[in-house]
């Protein structure tokens, strides 16, 4: 979805695939990538470079570890 969870980290067709959350909206977000017209390879590689840079556990602890102190 656009406007939930960790979709203010990612870029649509970047590192990610975003969606209006309606029916309408999935269809339109899921039509590059059943035609080809979208790099899922790509997007794939830049989405889990996006996670591991900010999400991994060794980004993580320090940040918590840092805020209990």
């Amino acid at each position: 979805s656009r406007v939930c969870g960790y979709s203010e980290w990612m870029v649509d067709g970047v590192d990610c695939v975003k969606a209006d959350r309606s029916p309408e909206g999935f269809a339109e977000a899921l039509e590059p990538l059943l035609t080809g017209d979208a790099d899922l390879a790509e997007i794939g590689r830049r989405g889990m470079r996006t996670v591991l840079d900010r999400f991994s556990l060794d980004v993580i602890y320090p940040r918590i570890e840092q805020e209990l102190v």
